[in-house]
This record gives C-alpha cells, sequence and structure tokens, in this order.
C-alpha cells in the first residue's frame, strides 16, 4: 500500500491523450524523414521507451519514482536530441541537453533528501496529510527546510517545462535537433510534468502558499520573454520555441491561483 503508481480516471484520460499525440507524431515523423531522405531505425524504438517512462510518469505518485522516470525519459531523449550524427549542431544539442538536465537533477534529488530528511517519507500521499497542518507550530527549522526542498523540486519541474528563468537551455536544444525530435519533445514530456505538477502542487497544501507568487511571477516572466525574444528571431524552428515558452507562462501563472478553476 505504498501507491508508488496511481491509475485513476485523470491518469487514464492522461494516458490516452498521450498516446494519440505519440501516434499523431509518428505519422509526422515518418513523413519528415521520407522528406529529408533519411533512415534512423533506433529512431522508433528509443520513442518507444521515451512514451513507456511518460505514461508511468503520469501514474507517478512517489518523487523517486517520478525522478526514475524522468531521467528514463531524458536519457531518451538526449539520444534523439544527438541522432543526426553528421551535423554538428544535432550533437551540440544532444550535449547541452544532457548537461543541462544532468545538473537540474542533483537540483531535484537535493530537494528530495531535505524533504525525506525532515518528513521521512517521499510520497505524494503522506505528504498532503503530513502537510495539512502548517509546519512552523511545531519548528521553524523545519519549515524552512521543507519549504527549500520544495523550492528545489519546483525549480526542477520549471526547468523541465522550459518556464522563464530556467528557459535558457531549450531554444539551442529544440534548434539544433533534427526536425522530427523537436516535434515530439516539444509537446509530449511537458504534458506528462504539467500532469505530475498538478498532483505535486496538491501534495504540499499549506506549504503552497510560500511559492505560489513565485509561480506567478515566474509565469508572467516567462509570457513576456517569450513573446519579446520571438520578436527578432531570423530561424522559423526558434520563433515557435519562444512562442512555447511565452505559453508555458501562462499555463505556470494559472497555477500559481492552486484551485479547481484554475487547473480547469
Amino acid at each position: 500500500s505504498n501507491f508508488l503508481l496511481i491509475n485513476d480516471q485523470g491518469t487514464k484520460f492522461s494516458k490516452i491523450i498521450i498516446s494519440l499525440i505519440s501516434i499523431f507524431a509518428l505519422v509526422i515523423v515518418q513523413e519528415s524523414f521520407k522528406f529529408q531522405k533519411i533512415n534512423f531505425f533506433e529512431f522508433y524504438s528509443i520513442l518507444s521507451l521515451s512514451i513507456l517512462s511518460l505514461l508511468l510518469m503520469v501514474s507517478a505518485s512517489d518523487l523517486i519514482l517520478f525522478y526514475l522516470t524522468m531521467e528514463m525519459q531524458a536519457l531518451c531523449f538526449y539520444i534523439l536530441a544527438s541522432l543526426n550524427r553528421n551535423s554538428t549542431f544535432s550533437v551540440e544539442a544532444g550535449l547541452k541537453y544532457f548537461v543541462s538536465g544532468s545538473f537540474i537533477s542533483g537540483f531535484y534529488l537535493l530537494g528530495c533528501s531535505l524533504i525525506y530528511g525532515c518528513l521521512g517519507t517521499l510520497n505524494l500521499n503522506n505528504l498532503n496529510l503530513l502537510t495539512i497542518f502548517h509546519l512552523n507550530t511545531y519548528s521553524n527549522e523545519l519549515n524552512f527546510l521543507v519549504l527549500i526542498g520544495i523550492i528545489f523540486i519546483t525549480s526542477t519541474l520549471l526547468f523541465k517545462l522550459a518556464c522563464a528563468p530556467f528557459h535558457f537551455w531549450s531554444p539551442d536544444v529544440y534548434d539544433g535537433a533534427p526536425i522530427s525530435s523537436t516535434l515530439v519533445f516539444s509537446v509530449l514530456p511537458k504534458f506528462a510534468i504539467f500532469f505530475f505538477f498538478i498532483k505535486w502542487i496538491n501534495s504540499i497544501n499549506t506549504l503552497f502558499d510560500s511559492i505560489s507568487d513565485i509561480l506567478l511571477v515566474f509565469g508572467l516572466l516567462s509570457a513576456f520573454l517569450g513573446t519579446f525574444f520571438a520578436l527578432n528571431q531570423k530561424r522559423l524552428k526558434r520563433l515557435i520555441i519562444y512562442s512555447s515558452i511565452a505559453q508555458t507562462g501562462f499555463l505556470v501563472a494559472g497555477l500559481s491561483a492552486n484551485s479547481l478553476d484554475s487547473f480547469t
């Protein structure tokens, strides 16, 4: 009864959406391979592994299980980003993605270790029960350490969503990667991470008040930066990437309200 994976109505619905997006993406990827006259047969096996990890990520109800699925998905995407070996841009994109992704994973684990050290659990259900009451009524130090852990984990999720000011890696990576890969990893992982983000916000109850303003500021910053940087782009791919950063900003700003309406 550890509830590592949860398969409720929302999870099933999300899995269906992820599967549909994947099928749609595969059709376009097939066309782009024909158009570019290339044949990466490894692409499909790596993509199916990343889709499996996304389906598990949507069900994850434990921070460590989420970390494992996030890493599995990221490792697949590092390969997809640098798939075009003949292009220096593609190899550079894969390397940038790998270095920045590994760096942020360290922050995530640090956040997890702080929360585990203070509360003794990393399960979202248990965190939900433990944070119903204000922790600072027991100890200010405990409250402070848990809050730092929560900020680290939330920053990692914002980084993975390419929300400003954690968006610095995405334009170079998405621009350098082959177009078939960009298509897949500009949509698919964000959907799963947003779904987990909502679960994460719901599980930290009273502590969310201290980070809701940060989310609102980052969301608005993302919307502004994405829009204004998009204006002076010469390449279409980068224009679309910056516009996606702006859209992410609106979604993150919505999450900061933490109400049923804002999630809807």
